[in-house]
């Protein structure tokens, strides 16, 4: 089964025990991550995306930090056949308001790998 029909079929089971069941938590603790350090307000942490990911993993638990690392794997393992189709995908599931594609001139998957090197440090 590939993945996105993977996702669906778990969203729409997911969906039917718990209305309020998203498709990004499918990988909860990515989301989290993202949600928490990249919402509209990043900018107050900093304007650079490295020392955003390096404030959270001062500040998160280290378990949490390895789980972001496991999810965010994961999602590429899922959805990185293409550039394309990860960069959509994510844009999809997680819609940060500081969006990857292009910051700094690095695609999604260059900034997925990115905070998996910071994380992994």
């Amino acid at each position: 089964m590939n993945a996105m029909k993977m996702v669906t079929n778990i969203f729409a089971r997911t969906k039917r025990v718990s209305p309020a069941f998203r498709e990004c938590d499918i990988y909860p603790e990515l989301n989290n991550m993202l949600v928490t350090y990249f919402d509209q307000d990043y900018d107050i942490i900093s304007e650079h995306p490295d020392e955003i990911l390096a404030a959270f993993k001062r500040e998160a638990p280290q378990e949490h930090v390895r789980d972001v690392v496991a999810d965010t794997r994961r999602f590429i393992a899922d959805f990185g056949e293409s550039d394309e189709k990860l960069s959509t995908t994510f844009k999809s599931l997680f819609n940060p308001d500081a969006g990857f594609e292009g910051w700094e001139g690095r695609t999604t998957r260059e900034w997925l790998l990115r905070m998996i090197d910071i994380f992994s440090e």
